[in-house]
């Protein structure tokens, strides 16, 4: 008996998986989330013969499966987190994270330059890029999931600028995958954003809408 099946869920195609083989792809999942926020679901899921299917996004994966995945949803020290602080450290800036005495904890704090820097998950935040689509089953939930979100992330971001911060907001989608930045772009824009507070170098840290 075939392992997987072929399924139809609104406009996307996805795997129903038997029982066993889901076991396996969760087993192995922990090896694969390198980004929590929205990544989360874009494990490479193979067959029992071993041949590939698509990534799934997170409005390709079927409901069970993606409720069993985003239990393993990590807040902080994702993939994209880790490699910004890699390159600012390299960059030669200090810094603190997720201060928690700060609203909003800011997953990179910057004392020296009264500046916090906000790693964001393109799905959990509502990015409009690719990342940030929307799954096609229970639609209605995750909008108003995503507008809590981002009211949120608003607040916060009103509360730091009042007390004298400034923030950026780096989108995972300009840190990873074929979308993402070129290294030495992306180390000009935040020197130049820490430095000189070029709202041009801002805007392009947000990311790219492919």
């Amino acid at each position: 008996m075939s392992s997987a099946r072929a399924s139809k869920e609104g406009p996307f195609a996805c795997t129903v998986l038997v029982p066993e083989l889901k076991a396996r792809i969760l087993r192995r999942a922990k090896s694969h989330l390198f980004d929590g926020n929205s990544r989360l679901l874009e494990i490479i899921m193979r067959k029992a013969d071993d041949s590939e299917n698509p990534l799934l996004s997170p409005g390709q994966a079927g409901g069970s499966t993606r409720s069993a995945l985003m239990r393993r949803v990590k807040q902080k020290h994702t993939g994209p987190e880790i490699l910004l602080r890699k390159i600012l450290h390299r960059l030669g800036f200090r810094f603190s994270l997720h201060v928690a005495a700060l609203p909003g904890t800011p997953d990179i704090v910057m004392r020296k330059h009264r500046s916090v820097i906000f790693v964001n998950g393109c799905f959990w935040h509502g990015h409009d890029c690719r990342r940030g689509a929307l799954p096609a089953t229970r639609r209605e939930f995750w909008e108003r999931k995503i507008v809590v979100n981002r009211a949120r992330d608003a607040r916060v971001e009103r509360q730091l600028l009042d007390d004298g911060w400034r923030v950026l907001t780096v989108w995972e989608c300009a840190i990873t995958g074929k979308s993402r930045l070129p290294r030495a772009e992306l180390e000009t824009l935040l020197t130049t954003w820490l430095r000189h507070g070029a709202e041009s170098a801002s805007d392009a840290l947000a990311g790219r809408k492919t």
